[in-house]
C-alpha cells in the first residue's frame, strides 16, 4: 500500500508542470496560473478559465481598485492598469425554454442588461457614457467616466454567459483600450 501511494505521489509530482501554475512575470499566484503566447490563463473561481490578452498578475492587496468577492477578480500589469473580470451565467426565461419565439424576440437578454446598467450609470455620480464600439447582438464597449475617474467597460453574451471586462488606470488611446477588451473578449 505504501508503494503505490509513493507511485501515485512520484506520478503527480511529474505531470504537474510548473509553468502552469506561473504568470506572465515568472511568478506563482493564486489568479494567473497559465502564461503562453500573450495570453494570460485567469483560474482562480471562473469555469470556463478566462484569457485576457498581456501579461497579468494578480492585484495586490494594498491596491485602491482591490476587490474581494466571489464574481470579480482584479489583476494588473507592467503598466499599472487594473482589470476588473466579472462571468456570470446566462439564465434563459420559462417563455423562452417553452419555444414562445414571439417572447424570445421582445426579451434580449443581452439588448436589456446593457439598457440597465447604461440607465445605472447615467444616474450615479455624474458619470458620462461614450459607445466606443458594438454589434447590437452580443457585445458593446463603451467608455465610463466623470472627474475622478475612468473606465473602458465591454459588456458582452456568449455561450449564456455574460461578461465584464473593466479596464482602469489605462493611459492607452480609447481605441487601444477597447481592442485590449475585444481581443480578450474574442479568446473565450
Amino acid at each position: 500500500m505504501k508503494q503505490l501511494s509513493f507511485l501515485l505521489i512520484i506520478i503527480l509530482l511529474i505531470s504537474c508542470k510548473s509553468t502552469e501554475k506561473t504568470n506572465g512575470y515568472g511568478e506563482q499566484d493564486t489568479t494567473c496560473r497559465k502564461y503562453e503566447n500573450n495570453i494570460t490563463f485567469v483560474h482562480n473561481r471562473f469555469n470556463p478559465i478566462l484569457k485576457v490578452v498581456g501579461k497579468w498578475r494578480e492585484l495586490s492587496m494594498n491596491s485602491e481598485f482591490y476587490v474581494n468577492s466571489k464574481n470579480k477578480i482584479a489583476i494588473s500589469n507592467e503598466k499599472n492598469e487594473v482589470l476588473h473580470l466579472i462571468v456570470a451565467k446566462h439564465h434563459s426565461c420559462k417563455l423562452c425554454k417553452e419555444g414562445n419565439k414571439d417572447m424570445l424576440h421582445k426579451h434580449d437578454p443581452f439588448l436589456s442588461s446593457l439598457k440597465r446598467k447604461i440607465a445605472f450609470w447615467k444616474n450615479y455620480e455624474k458619470y458620462s457614457i461614450e459607445l466606443l464600439e458594438t454589434n447590437d447582438e452580443n457585445y458593446a464597449i463603451y467608455l465610463l467616466s466623470n472627474e475622478n475617474e475612468k473606465r473602458t467597460v465591454l459588456f458582452g453574451l456568449k455561450n449564456e454567459t455574460f461578461y465584464d471586462f473593466i479596464l482602469l488606470n489605462s493611459k492607452l488611446e480609447k481605441q487601444s483600450q477597447a481592442k485590449l477588451l475585444m481581443d480578450s473578449y474574442i479568446l473565450n
